[in-house]
């Protein structure tokens, strides 16, 4: 999953972090107080009050959980559950079919607006349950 440097522009340019290789999936900012999360628009539950992001049960559990970038995202979201009261900043990506095993994003963008909290956390899976919050 990659993350392009403008769905980061709220962290000042000098907390955007990268590797050598790739940019981060889920970026830190470097004080540690902002963590963003990319979530896949399509996990979304818009009908739901609040809005939730939901990985539990999901049958391709398989498919993901054993990704470098699944391994980053636990860490980052242990991160915010330890660290930032559960609070993250989210990055949307749209897949370009969400029907095929391994994604590839055809868009992404940032929700400037949205604080989501974690309530749920399998620090094994990283399989997870936020809800956005009001800030």
């Amino acid at each position: 999953m990659v993350l392009r440097p403008e769905a980061t522009e709220d962290l000042s340019s000098s907390d955007r972090i990268f590797r050598p290789s790739r940019i981060l999936v889920t970026p830190r900012s470097l004080d540690g107080k902002i963590v963003v999360i990319t979530l896949w628009r399509d996990g979304l539950n818009y009908e739901a009050k609040p809005i939730v992001y939901d990985t539990f049960s999901r049958p391709d559990l398989h498919v993901w959980v054993y990704r470098l970038g699944n391994r980053e995202r636990i860490e980052n979201l242990i991160w915010a559950r330890d660290h930032c009261n559960g609070l993250f900043r989210v990055v949307i990506t749209v897949a370009e079919d969400v029907k095929v095993k391994t994604r590839k994003i055809d868009d992404c963008y940032p929700k400037d607006d949205w604080l989501m909290q974690i309530t749920n956390l399998d620090e094994n899976t990283g399989e997870f349950r936020a809800v956005k919050t009001e800030e």
